[in-house]
């Protein structure tokens, strides 16, 4: 190990935010350490692990204690598509740990699989200055939607899963990247889009303009899917859960019930989404002959079927958009283009960042006293928070809401 890396984890022993920047600072190179990834996935577990249960995150917590012996597991995941979110329950209650592991864990194996493929791809370009590498490395360590992953779990991580699952199919000709695209269709049904687009890769081709015509196609046709799913031959499982965000409470009523201030950060969580498509449609490296761009194009056609539904249209758009960022890195060399989208890529993700992820999520962060995470030994996080308080619990109501 190298020492840079040994004096980041010294750091990280006793100052969690000082060790993380030490080891963010290492990565930003060519020859990036898994030692420092490990440190910063390390980080980003503490602040999972130190997340609240409200929302979401709430019910699931709520799942996890229901679940008392194999019967009751048994019992849950024949009435729920969610199989890798139970499973991992059933494993983290098995083994007598707390719940706020699972969110801690998610967020790691995020954070080891965004950056074991950031070094894949940034050691197979040219080699480039000091401040591209800084501004790759942050762009990579912005796109990761942290309370996405901790307060939802399910859709967030399965993300990285498929994420992780291209990366074996498309890179390493793997076979296990199926078996991890799987895993990412039982994290969320939506992840089903993306087995329709490797479809679409293997059968079809597409130039720009067959790519731009489609494009109006699929934004004219979003006002239409509910109808058209509503008469499909689907499992009636996967269409009840899909015609939810299409015409239920999560389509119409659910941001009724936000300021505007909410509505106007959860477009902040996913406006990446404009400038990447536009990136997408002006670079000249997307419509060479490879499957990784070729399935960013098609993920972004499915995409676009559903941009007449915020709620599924912001969540899918997540992952699209790290879809362009790895096509991004992959062929990243010095042109106008790639230079303008990296500055625009990396202020637009800093936005999100601090809007999306922190001041949407601030009563979140304070009901915990989640910054004390920042400077506190791990040791001590740990420890603390090997329950949650019953001051957290009693803020919050049944419906996983803060009273």
């Amino acid at each position: 190990m190298k020492i840079r890396t040994v004096a980041a984890a010294i750091l990280f022993v006793f100052n969690p935010l000082v060790g993380g920047v030490a080891s963010f600072i290492n990565i930003c190179r060519r020859d990036v350490s898994n030692g420092d990834i490990i440190i910063i996935a390390m980080f980003f577990f503490l602040l999972g692990y130190s997340t609240p249960p409200v929302y979401d995150l709430y019910r699931h917590y709520n799942d996890f204690n229901n679940i008392v012996d194999l019967n009751t597991f048994l019992n849950l995941i024949q009435t729920k598509f969610d199989l890798t979110l139970y499973s991992t329950e059933y494993i983290i209650r098995e083994l007598g740990l707390h719940f706020a592991v699972i969110p801690g864990l998610y967020l790691f194996i995020s954070y080891i699989i965004i950056f074991s493929l950031y070094k894949y791809y940034v050691y197979r370009i040219p080699k480039q200055n000091a401040i591209t590498y800084f501004l790759l490395t942050l762009s990579v360590l912005l796109s990761v939607p942290v309370f996405t992953i901790a307060l939802g779990l399910r859709f967030g991580f399965g993300c990285f899963l498929a994420l992780y699952a291209i990366f074996q199919i498309y890179e390493k000709n793997n076979i296990r990247g199926y078996i991890f695209l799987l895993l990412a269709v039982v994290s969320h049904y939506a992840f089903l889009l993306t087995i329709i687009a490797i479809i679409c890769v293997k059968l079809l081709n597409l130039n720009r303009l067959q790519f731009l015509i489609l494009i109006v196609i699929a934004i004219s046709c979003s006002y239409i899917v509910s109808d058209v799913i509503l008469v499909l031959p689907l499992p009636e499982l996967f269409k009840s859960r899909l015609l939810a965000y299409l015409t239920g409470y999560w389509a119409t009523e659910f941001l009724n019930t936000y300021s505007i201030w909410y509505r106007v950060s959860l477009f902040l969580t996913y406006w990446m989404i404009y400038p990447g498509i536009l990136y997408v449609i002006l670079s000249k490296d997307t419509f060479r002959k490879d499957k990784l761009t070729k399935l960013t194009v098609f993920s972004i056609v499915l995409l676009l079927f559903f941009y007449n539904y915020e709620v599924i249209f912001s969540r899918y758009a997540l992952f699209v958009n790290l879809l362009i960022l790895f096509q991004f890195v992959k062929f990243y060399s010095l042109d106008i283009l790639k230079s303008i989208f990296l500055i625009v890529m990396v202020l637009f993700s800093a936005i999100t960042f601090i809007c999306g992820n922190i001041y949407a999520n601030r009563t979140v962060i304070e009901l915990n006293n989640m910054i004390d995470v920042l400077y506190l030994p791990p040791l001590i996080t740990i420890i603390e928070r090997s329950s949650y308080k019953s001051e957290v619990l009693n803020k919050i109501d049944a419906e996983g809401r803060f009273l």
